[in-house]
């Protein structure tokens, strides 16, 4: 049975090359890099006994989850730049414990089924009224019709929609 990985090894080894032995060594999960921007990431997974299912987004704490039966479970993401999740069973803490029924002192384990991410496609940007056109500055309705300066509402400037309060 693998050793589950602490959320204290996991932020020792945030910076590590994740292809290196030490790495390797202790860390007992997935790791992969999301673009910067808005998102979500799924996993099909479940937990049993002690063990909980761990995603760790960057520099914020480990989201845990204990998962009964196979179940796919949503963890929204909101990123400045691109960034590592870690994706592991750890043993649930004493806070969280009290919190599951399930949860014992017995050995426990986690069985991952499946992971998905994608990247919002439909983030909105802000504008306030009459800003000055980026790039060839070109600005269009959302019914395509081409405008001279952005309108209150929805437009597309530049290829991205961008909303004028």
């Amino acid at each position: 049975m693998v050793k589950p990985t602490s959320d204290e090894q996991v932020q020792q080894l945030e910076g590590q090359d994740i292809f290196g032995e030490e790495f390797r060594n202790q860390f007992t999960g997935i790791v992969f890099k999301v673009e910067a921007g808005r998102g979500t990431i799924k996993v099909k997974a479940e937990t049993k006994g002690n063990m909980v299912l761990k995603v760790k987004i960057g520099n914020n704490p480990p989201m845990e989850m204990e998962l009964e039966g196979k179940i796919k479970a949503t963890f929204p993401y909101n990123v400045s730049e691109p960034t590592y999740v870690y994706i592991y069973a750890g043993q649930v803490s004493a806070s969280v414990k009290a919190m599951y029924s399930a949860a014992t002192d017995e050995p426990g384990e986690l069985k991952i089924y499946g992971i998905e991410w994608s990247a919002d496609e439909d983030q909105i940007e802000s504008l306030t009224p009459n800003p000055s056109p980026v790039g060839e500055g070109s600005i269009y309705s959302v019914s395509g019709q081409k405008l001279l300066k952005p309108q209150r509402g929805v437009n597309i400037v530049d290829g991205k929609k961008v909303v004028v309060k």
